[in-house]
């Protein structure tokens, strides 16, 4: 039977999941039981607790808030995740895509050189720096626009085209799409088999939010679809233009399209 697994951020979307997952193995907390940045904090909480393992789902995933306040993204992306490394206990961290600008049209391999687009980003470098640096043991995951049944890119898209019949929609971003259930099981597998060190989880294939909206809008008739550039939104983050993630570890999700097919089933 596995050990306990401490769940951080355990109200997220990536948080819920996990513990979902786990079951009776997990314990999930968040906010305010418990706040990466407070060191103090931290340490009781995970010695009382005295977990095999934590999986840190605490973010900020407002990447326009994060360029307003850098000092609040390193706080949480960087400085938690190293008072969660100072523990002693082995940890899973989730980083980005944005960490690669996108000057090299190939997907990037877990052994690129990063080159940070946006203090969110720049965050999450650092704090991946600082968890390998005092943890070796432990796992830093890179993701992509991840979604479930009610949040992220997917549901945010079709829901506006069923409540307005139009949506306005990026042309000029390449990534990779994260289906929340497929990452969580490929990272307990991982875990159970002793990782460690970075790796890249997306499922196969590389989209545009444009592209992505025409295949959603397939099913419902009459949609207008405005095609737009990241510049046009006037957002005070810069996003790469092609941040697609590869890997060279062998730990692959399964295609996109079969994903997006669970995902549908999901929301009925």
């Amino acid at each position: 039977m596995r050990s306990r697994v401490l769940v951080v951020g355990s109200r997220g979307t990536l948080g819920r999941r996990f513990v979902c997952e786990l079951g009776n193995d997990a314990v999930g907390l968040d906010l305010p039981e418990l706040d990466v940045t407070d060191e103090q904090n931290v340490a009781e909480v995970v010695g009382s607790l005295s977990p095999s393992l934590i999986v840190n789902c605490a973010a900020i995933t407002d990447v326009d808030l994060c360029e307003a306040r850098p000092d609040l993204a390193m706080d949480v992306h960087c400085a938690g995740v190293a008072n969660l490394a100072r523990t002693g206990i082995r940890v899973v961290s989730f980083s980005t895509d944005h960490i690669f600008s996108g000057r090299d049209p190939s997907p990037f391999l877990e052994s690129d050189r990063p080159d940070p687009v946006n203090e969110y980003a720049w965050s999450k470098l650092r704090g991946e720096r600082q968890l390998l640096g005092i943890s070796p043991t432990s796992v830093v995951v890179r993701t992509s626009w991840l979604f479930d049944e009610r949040s992220g890119l997917p549901a945010f898209l079709l829901d506006s085209i069923e409540r307005e019949g139009a949506v306005r929609a990026v042309r000029d971003q390449s990534a990779c799409l994260t289906y929340a259930p497929d990452l969580v099981r490929a990272v307990i597998e991982l875990c159970d088999r002793g990782g460690r060190g970075v790796y890249h989880l997306v499922n196969e294939g590389v989209f545009t939010p444009l592209g992505l909206v025409r295949m959603l809008a397939d099913e419902h008739g009459e949609v207008d679809v405005v095609s737009v550039r990241w510049e046009d939104l006037g957002l005070p983050a810069r996003r790469p233009r092609y941040s697609v993630l590869g890997t060279e570890r062998g730990l692959k999700l399964p295609k996109t399209v079969e994903a997006l097919a669970r995902w549908r089933r999901s929301r009925e």
